[in-house]
C-alpha cells in the first residue's frame, strides 16, 4: 500500500471507530493542552499584577484620592504596601479615640480624641451638651464618667477628664494613649477620618481647600473630599502617618463634603 493511501486512511479515521482506550487518551490529551493554556493565561495575569491583592487595594486608594498618595508622610517605601500602611495607621489612631455616651447607654453621641496621658478628651461641645451624664468608653474598653475641665469660648471644642477621687480613677485604672498632632495639611494631601457610632467608619479623601467655610469659626477650616456620611461629631482628621490635623465639629455639620476645624487653632489650649 502506498504512502498516499496510508495518509488517506489516517485522514478518514473517525471518533466512532476509536476504541475506548483511544478515546480516553484523546480526552487526557485535550485536558492536558487546556490546562497548559489556562496556566499560560494565569501566569500572564499574575505577572501583570505581581503584587496581588495589596496592589489592587492600592489602585482603589489611588483612584479614591485622585491618583495621589501625596502627603509625603507615609513610609510607603519601607517594604509594605500603602494599604498595609493605612491599616496600621488607622489602628494606631483608633487607640486614641473614645466613644461618648450618656451613663451606661450604648448610644454614642459622638467621638472624643484623647489628648493627654491623663485621659483628657477633646470633643465637640454640642455632642457633650446632649449628654446628661457624660461617659467615655476608651479604646481598651474601660468606661469612665467625665467632667468638663475647659471649654472654647464662642467655639465648638470642649475638654473633659475622667472623674477621679483623690487623684485616683473611679474603677479599674488604665494607660491612656494620647493622639499625635500634626500641622495644617497642604492642598492635595491625602487625609483620613474615623466616624460612626463605634469609630469604625473610614473616610478617605484629599484636602481641596483651606481657610474657607460657612461658619464664623471657619478661619483655617480644612475642606476635604471626604463624604459627610463618613464622619461624626468629634471625628479626627489625620494623615497617612496618623498625625491628627483636624476635628469634625457641629458648626460644619451641614457642609458637604466634610470640613474640619484645624487643630493648629486650638493646640495652645490643649491640657497636658
Amino acid at each position: 500500500m502506498s504512502l498516499d493511501s496510508h495518509q488517506k486512511k489516517a485522514h478518514n479515521l473517525d471518533v466512532e471507530h476509536l476504541s475506548k482506550q483511544q478515546i480516553v487518551l484523546v480526552s487526557i490529551l485535550v485536558s492536558f493542552v487546556t490546562s497548559i493554556a489556562t496556566g499560560v493565561v494565569m501566569l500572564a495575569l499574575f505577572n501583570s499584577n505581581s503584587s496581588g491583592p495589596a496592589s489592587t487595594i492600592q489602585q482603589v486608594i489611588e483612584q479614591t484620592v485622585g491618583g495621589s498618595l501625596s502627603s509625603g508622610t507615609a513610609a510607603v517605601n519601607n517594604g509594605t504596601s500603602p494599604a498595609d500602611n493605612l491599616t496600621n495607621t488607622v489602628a494606631t489612631v483608633a487607640k486614641s479615640i473614645a466613644l461618648l455616651h450618656d451613663g451606661v447607654s450604648s448610644t454614642t453621641a459622638g467621638l472624643g480624641i484623647v489628648v493627654s496621658a491623663h485621659g483628657t478628651i477633646m470633643a465637640d461641645k454640642t455632642a457633650v451638651g446632649n449628654l446628661t451624664y457624660p461617659f467615655a468608653t476608651y479604646s481598651d474598653g474601660h468606661v469612665y464618667p467625665l467632667v468638663v475641665v475647659r471649654s472654647q469660648v464662642n467655639g465648638d471644642i470642649v475638654f473633659l477628664d475622667p472623674v477621679r477621687q483623690n487623684g485616683v480613677l473611679i474603677g479599674t485604672s488604665t494607660e491612656f494613649v494620647p493622639a499625635i498632632f500634626g500641622g495644617t495639611p497642604k492642598l492635595g494631601d491625602t487625609v483620613v477620618s474615623l466616624g460612626g457610632s463605634t469609630g469604625g467608619v473610614l473616610g478617605l479623601g484629599i484636602v481641596q481647600e483651606i481657610g474657607a467655610g460657612n461658619a464664623a469659626s471657619s478661619s483655617g477650616v480644612i475642606s476635604t473630599t471626604i463624604a459627610s456620611s463618613k464622619v461624626s461629631l468629634g471625628s479626627p482628621l489625620f494623615n497617612l502617618s496618623g498625625a491628627i490635623s483636624g476635628i469634625y465639629v457641629s458648626s460644619f455639620a451641614s457642609t458637604t463634603p466634610a470640613q474640619f476645624y484645624p487643630i493648629s487653632l486650638i493646640r495652645a489650649a490643649i491640657p497636658r
